[in-house]
């Protein structure tokens, strides 16, 4: 539960820097730059909370679904670090976007909340209450 509030938290942080930084933006320039900074800072949440599942003790019946999740989160963690060694080249906030929509990260976001979704269930299932927020 703790986790999931932390996550929570995360996400809103990362919205709210988000749409400061895109609506304060005067320049494709300034948009790029706001964009650097909200995906470094979205690889730091994603690295500390895959970090944070990865350090959990899951019971048996999690186990798969937890090594799921976290192998996928490690998978997106990864297309972040990449997109920000990709951004530095680009010039419009167009093209910077644009790098984040490939199949790839795709698909790991998607095994990620679906992973979510099974660790969810399972805890349904074992009458514990908890919500990772996984939509």
């Amino acid at each position: 539960e703790v986790l999931a509030q932390d996550w929570e938290a995360a996400g809103e942080a990362l919205d709210e820097q988000a749409s400061e930084e895109f609506d304060a933006s005067e320049s494709e320039e300034e948009a790029v730059e706001g964009f650097i900074s909200f995906i470094e800072n979205s690889t730091t949440e994603m690295t500390d909370f895959v970090d944070s599942l990865d350090d959990l003790n899951a019971p048996a019946e999690a186990a798969d679904a937890m090594d799921d999740a976290v192998a996928a989160g490690r998978e997106i963690v990864d297309m972040f670090e990449n997109v920000l060694v990709v951004l530095g080249t680009v010039d419009t906030f167009e093209d910077a976007t644009a790098l984040m929509e490939g199949p790839g990260f795709t698909d790991a976001s998607d095994r990620f909340t679906d992973a979510c979704f099974e660790l969810e269930d399972i805890a349904e299932e074992n009458s514990i209450t908890v919500d990772l927020l996984c939509g």
